[in-house]
């Protein structure tokens, strides 16, 4: 079957200009950005100094790690049903205080959705918390899960990734597979008998889902942290919520976006080049056009936004992703619940002006929470579009052992300032640290206005 390829036989310049439509639509009309907060997200923009190294645009997750002096291994895994996973692992630091007898905990931490590894070891450094981890003692195992750049091996040669049928899965596959190859792989190489557990958003979603089928691996999971985690969706105002009435139409989806990845390959390849150079190349096109993009994806107001960046963050981002994947949290947001995904065939209804569509099929199963046993610490903003807070404030409800809920106390903090945030270390990571070391610490979450100092330079 040919792959249908959106935008296959636009030029370069049509899809620049197309891009820069769609970021002025975005950016001027989203309902939750005021005309005061663009104007200030520009202003932070020019503040910016452009541009630093960017190198780092074309190095590949393992040789940035090596770069900023710090020991990689690869390490590959494969699940249960055929998977072929990629590791990072950063085994210690040359800046880790002194070894004694007890060999480093390991600490597996897991990217969200359109990402990967690379996510963790971006500079600057001291925001980046694969070194930070590192830094502090810690065995650093970075998770690629299927379909993302370091994951796309299969053991059957009938599944490669250049096939659509590869392709057929969502986070809930990756939770039930994914999530215990990576724990199982961990604990048999360092020969410990737990780990400790960093998901950000879909990388909390598949611990969930891990937790709650394969309710065993909660005994090999010491403590969860979980950033911008989603499990419900019904109040997201993210890009998804824009695909969520084809969601239960996967067919329908797949005429408008491809079969197979979100954004397919041919498109891909070419897509984040050409957006890293347009962002590098002068400041008025990496305040406007990048600006806006990154809002338009993350609805960031550009007070966390370290700009000098954004020619290496889309270089990386938006990584490959399946379509049933993005599909799986559109329905979550029609549906408000947190189940599993829902193959029922969608047909017209004999009384259209009551129900115009109905489904037809067993219902999906929810996951059960009460399986999820593993003490978890959550961290959750204000601001986040795709994690909104009335969705975390139902997920707290529903898991049975919230060792703690953390506020981030700054009220524009979004879904990706909790990787690239310009102060993300001072109000995620330090206090995720201080649990990490002492169980029992326990942090104040008494937010103020004042607490972030917003003329710190990057």
């Amino acid at each position: 079957m040919k792959e249908y390829v959106p935008f296959a036989n636009t030029n370069p310049l049509q899809l620049l200009i197309l891009l820069s439509a769609c970021s002025e639509i975005f950016s001027f009309h989203n309902i939750n950005k005021t005309d005061e907060e663009h104007e200030t997200s520009l202003d932070t923009c020019h503040e910016s100094e452009l541009f630093p190294d960017d190198s780092d645009k074309w190095l590949k997750a393992p040789e940035i790690i090596k770069k900023y002096g710090y020991p990689v291994e690869i390490h590959h895994v494969t699940s249960e049903d055929g998977y072929i996973l990629e590791f990072h692992r950063i085994p210690w630091s040359p800046h880790a205080p002194p070894r004694g007898r007890e060999p480093p905990k390991p600490v597996l931490v897991q990217h969200g959705i359109m990402a990967s590894s690379v996510n963790w070891v971006l500079p600057p450094l001291d925001s980046a918390l694969g070194y930070i981890l590192a830094d502090l003692g810690y065995d650093v195992w970075l998770g690629n899960c299927r379909g993302s750049s370091y994951s796309l091996g299969h053991t059957n040669p009938r599944m490669q990734h250049t096939n659509t049928k590869y392709w057929d899965f969502s986070w809930h596959e990756m939770g039930v597979y994914d999530v215990p190859a990576m724990i199982d792989y961990i604990l048999d190489f360092t020969n410990h008998t737990q780990l400790t557990y960093i998901g950000h958003s879909m990388g909390a979603t598949m611990f969930f889902v891990a937790m709650s089928l394969r309710p065993e691996y909660n005994e090999k999971v010491e403590m969860m942290y979980a950033l911008a985690p989603v499990a419900f969706c019904g109040h997201a105002t993210s890009f998804f919520k824009l695909l969520a009435p084809f969601s239960y139409n996967l067919e329908k989806l797949y005429q408008i976006l491809g079969r197979g990845q979100l954004i397919p390959e041919r498109l891909r390849t070419f897509l984040n080049p050409l957006m890293a150079d347009i962002c590098h190349h002068t400041e008025q096109i990496n305040c406007g056009i990048c600006n806006n993009l990154y809002f338009a994806l993350f609805n960031s107001n550009g007070k966390q936004l370290n700009y000098t960046m954004l020619p290496i963050y889309f270089s990386h981002f938006p990584d490959r992703v399946s379509t049933k994947t993005v599909s799986h949290y559109g329905q979550l947001l029609v549906s408000g619940k947190f189940q599993q995904f829902d193959n029922r065939l969608v047909v017209p209804s004999l009384f259209p002006h009551k129900h115009p569509l109905i489904s037809v099929g067993k219902r999906p199963e929810e996951y059960d929470f009460k399986k999820i046993t593993v003490p978890i610490v959550l961290f959750w903003a204000e601001r986040d579009n795709l994690a909104d807070p009335k969705d975390v404030a139902m997920l707290i409800k529903r898991l049975p052992n919230v060792h703690m809920a953390i506020k981030v106390c700054y009220p524009l903090f979004n879904h990706n300032d909790f990787l690239f945030g310009v102060h993300v270390s001072e109000l995620v990571y330090e206090k995720l640290i201080k649990i990490l070391h002492y169980k029992n610490y326990k942090v104040d979450v008494e937010c103020e206005e004042t607490y972030v100092d917003q003329k710190k330079k990057v």
